[in-house]
């Protein structure tokens, strides 16, 4: 009877140690992931003033697909401002989507974690779904049908545009809310790998994104130049069926209409971003992998306009960069993943370093980040025709509408939309 008492009382020791490690575990990660959402919440404004300033350099002559061009219908175009605004917009896709991506599939575990599977999803659709429906059914015919009257004098009403949608079936689509429904469908998969997962496959499955399968270090340059390289080699595989610029369309244009040309980079940015949350390893970039990657990402920049300048890149078509079978579409995948894994590794250091506070108007910024994201299209649009009359240097009008852009976009988000009862449920 001492023995089973012993044992029993051993057991209880042990059961006890192992609740109190768990515990300060759990509390380590909770402290962990809670000091990093400061500058990741300031990262995540950064990028969508990249989102505004991305399509605002398209409006000014970069080259790349905006529903409203400048130089189009204005007739406002300067070689000079286009081949700078075309560079820019040419490093910025080279990451600014995909670490989207990756910050979302960063804080996808832990929200998954403290629901049930369909709690979760019902959180997703109402945060996800929501918008889209908006942009597909209010956005989007909105902007239509202010760019026929202001740009080709249609005289009719809004009222008869829409009908005219309705009675047709015209769907408009999803425009840069394209991010949204992706995030949308991966979601979903994600939720379905964990149902599979816990329930179905061995153990051993279960553990392979889990802080159990725990990682000492940040990987090293080679296993990040492997995974570099595969993305870059898969890109340009799936580039030659679908191009860059290209957005396909299944089954209808407001379920599926992706560019998937670029959504290599995009899924596996989010699962590294999964993984990265559960390894921790955000946290353990050091200055040196930072530097080392900063050199990588200025030698890559150096690279680009050295071999625009020699190819004449800008004076022919640009599709042989963007997609087909190519020496020029594999070497802009590759250069494309190279970029985006030395930007994202390199921005992560800088915000974890340098920005990882928040007074009150980076918080406000960042509660307001995802509304801008929605609304910035019809802002920008509707910005730009405003202004279509004055005509001062393409470069000079870039930056003035970006700014008026980027007012407008947060002080609408601020002051109106996220004041709608309900609001905040779905945009934060």
């Amino acid at each position: 009877m001492g023995d089973i008492m012993k044992n029993i009382l051993i057991q209880k020791q042990e059961e006890q140690w192992s609740t109190e490690k768990t515990s300060d575990l759990y509390k380590q990660s909770v402290q962990t992931h809670s000091t990093r959402v400061r500058y990741l919440d300031n990262l995540k404004v950064f990028l969508t003033v990249l989102v505004v300033l991305h399509h605002t350099a398209i409006t000014y002559g970069a080259s790349g697909s905006w529903c409203y061009k400048a130089s189009y219908y204005e007739g406002l175009n300067d070689p000079l401002t286009s081949i700078l605004l075309t560079v820019v917009t040419a490093i910025n896709s080279s990451f600014f989507m995909a670490a989207f991506f990756l910050l979302s599939g960063y804080f996808t575990p832990g929200s998954y974690d403290r629901k049930t599977s369909l709690v979760y999803l019902k959180d997703r659709f109402i945060r996800l779904g929501i918008p889209l429906l908006c942009y597909a059914i209010i956005i989007g015919p909105f902007l239509a049908y202010y760019m026929n009257v202001t740009l080709f004098d249609a005289e009719y009403s809004f009222w008869v545009f829409y009908s005219h949608l309705l009675k047709t079936g015209t769907i408009l689509g999803v425009g840069p809310l394209w991010f949204v429904q992706g995030l949308l469908i991966l979601a979903i998969c994600y939720t379905i790998w964990r149902m599979v997962s816990n329930n179905i496959l061995p153990r051993r499955f279960e553990t392979i994104f889990s802080q159990e399968n725990h990682q000492s270090e940040f990987p090293c340059p080679l296993q990040i130049f492997v995974v570099i390289a595969l993305v870059g080699l898969v890109t340009f595989l799936v580039r030659i069926f679908i191009p860059s610029d290209k957005s396909i369309v299944l089954i209808s244009p407001i379920i599926f209409s992706l560019p998937l040309g670029d959504f290599v980079s995009y899924i596996s940015m989010f699962i590294l971003g999964i993984i990265a949350y559960r390894q921790d390893w955000f946290s353990k970039i050091s200055e040196v992998h930072g530097k080392n990657w900063m050199k990588v990402v200025i030698g890559s920049i150096i690279f680009l306009l050295v071999f625009i300048s020699l190819t004449g890149a800008f004076e022919g078509d640009l599709s042989v960069y963007q997609g087909g079978f190519h020496w020029e579409s594999l070497l802009g995948s590759i250069w494309g993943s190279i970029m985006c894994f030395g930007i994202c590794i390199s921005l992560i250091l800088i915000f974890r370093g340098k920005l990882n506070t928040q007074s009150t108007l980076p918080r406000i910024l960042s509660q307001n980040a995802y509304t801008v994201y929605i609304i910035h299209a019809p802002v920008l649009v509707v910005t730009s025709i405003s202004l279509s009359s004055i005509s001062p240097h393409p470069f000079i009008k870039f930056i003035g509408v970006l700014c008026i852009t980027l007012i407008l976009c947060f002080g609408l988000s601020h002051f109106v939309f996220r004041r709608i009862p309900g609001a905040k449920r779905v945009v934060g």
